[in-house]
């Protein structure tokens, strides 16, 4: 993650920020797919 961060002239904490919302992308990606939307939708913290 340093190794990262340092290469691409970020801190930490924003690769880790920006990988989270990569994952979290890619689940409702994933659950968009099927009929898990409405389940993976009631799952997600509202803000």
């Amino acid at each position: 993650m340093k190794r990262i961060a340092r290469g691409s002239g970020r801190t930490e904490k924003e690769i880790k920020d920006m990988l989270q919302r990569y994952k979290q992308t890619k689940a409702v990606m994933k659950a968009s797919k099927g009929r898990g939307m409405k389940q993976f939708l009631r799952r997600l913290p509202t803000q």
